[in-house]
């Protein structure tokens, strides 16, 4: 997934803001030390896997001090299709009453 989502904001538009939070639940010192070195990311830490409410709970709080008009939360088990997060936030935008 980590790739995946690289993948993805390299496809982003030049204007297009976005903060990416990640929550490593405890996944190892491979996964750390590959994280540690995008320093334009905020990652949380736990030692141990804490449950995905707490990592999504986390997530979000961290993610409101920003106060952003929208919040995508992933799961490390999903596959992310090719400009599908910009589809959904123009979505969003587009049609107030949904979300």
């Amino acid at each position: 997934l980590i790739k995946s989502v690289f993948e993805e904001i390299e496809n982003f538009p030049e204007n297009f803001k976005c903060n990416i939070n990640i929550c490593d639940n405890g996944s190892g010192k491979n996964v750390v030390d590959f994280l540690k070195q995008f320093k334009e990311i905020n990652t949380i830490y736990f030692d141990k896997n804490m449950g995905e409410n707490i990592a999504k709970y986390t997530l979000i709080i961290e993610s409101l001090k920003t106060n952003p008009d929208y919040i995508v939360i992933l799961d490390n088990d999903l596959k992310i299709v090719k400009n599908s997060i910009i589809k959904m936030i123009e979505y969003l935008k587009k049609n107030k009453n949904v979300g």
